[in-house]
């Protein structure tokens, strides 16, 4: 009922030892590769035509197409469909899903600073 008895100090150091070598030897298996996103914000023309060809666009996918942060996808989005360009069919899970308008309009090149 008392528990196990207390580990002597050696015990402690041998463990600790140990412990600390099965991580180093872990770490290099363990990093992941981060996606890093590109500071210089995409063409919204280029952008425009990279989504042209999906069905379904969600913030999601255009993180894909192009490597631009989640929240980056979003507000534009928003801004092109404040445009026109596309309109918003549902949300799915907290992420809104949009469709292409049939209009041959192209996006504005200045984006929106103040939202």
């Amino acid at each position: 009922m008392g528990g196990g008895k207390k580990p002597s100090l050696a015990q402690i150091e041998r463990a600790q030892k140990r412990e600390d070598e099965r991580k180093e030897r872990k770490r290099p298996e363990e990093r992941r590769q981060r996606i890093s996103f590109s500071a210089i914000e995409p063409n919204p023309s280029e952008l425009f035509g990279k989504i042209r060809g999906l069905g379904a666009i969600t913030p999601q996918s255009v993180v894909e197409l192009c490597s631009m942060s989640p929240g980056e996808a979003k507000r534009t989005l928003r801004r092109f469909e404040k445009e026109g360009l596309l309109s918003r069919i549902s949300s799915f899970n907290g992420q809104p899903v949009y469709s292409l308008n049939s209009t041959d309009q192209q996006p504005s090149a200045v984006p929106d600073v103040a939202q």
